[in-house]
């Protein structure tokens, strides 16, 4: 996250600069800003993905951090959200699949 946040400082740095005339610059401070935006939300489905598969014990912890940081469902962090939810019953129906497979070869051979 120390990555980010040196990140985001730099596109702010450069956003004062791009306000007093310094229009070059204005493409790499819009560079930057992207991959502050792409790095934060995949920061955010990480956290998101850990927090759903995590143990019950654990669970608190991530709770905690939410209202910390305070997220909500709305907007870009409820995209992540579903997103992440996609993407984890998309590889349970896969492990399923290969379960369903494996079960009738091995019914198929007996």
């Amino acid at each position: 996250m120390r990555a980010i946040r040196v990140m985001a400082a730099g596109e702010r740095v450069l956003a004062e600069y791009t306000a007093q005339g310094f229009h070059r610059l204005e493409p790499l401070r819009v560079d930057l800003a992207l991959t502050v935006h792409a790095a934060f939300r995949m920061s955010r489905r990480f956290f998101i993905k850990k927090a759903l598969t995590c143990s019950k014990q654990e669970f608190a912890k991530y709770q905690q951090s939410v209202r910390e940081f305070g997220w909500t469902y709305s907007g870009e962090a409820a995209e992540d959200y579903d997103a992440v939810i996609a993407h984890l019953d998309y590889g349970k129906a896969l492990f399923a699949d290969i379960i369903e497979r494996h079960h009738r070869s091995c019914g198929a051979q007996g």
